[in-house]
């Protein structure tokens, strides 16, 4: 499992949202979503 996999599945195992991990880490909404949709790691 890769970073980014593992990420994603504490997200839904904590019923968060990308949103909300990016307001709490401060990271951008879009490199979140890069992070799942292309398959990057962080």
């Amino acid at each position: 499992m890769t970073i980014s996999q593992r990420i994603f599945a504490l997200l839904r195992e904590k019923k968060l949202s990308q949103k909300e991990l990016s307001e709490y880490t401060g990271i951008s909404p879009a490199a979140i979503s890069s992070w799942k949709s292309k398959g990057t790691n962080p």
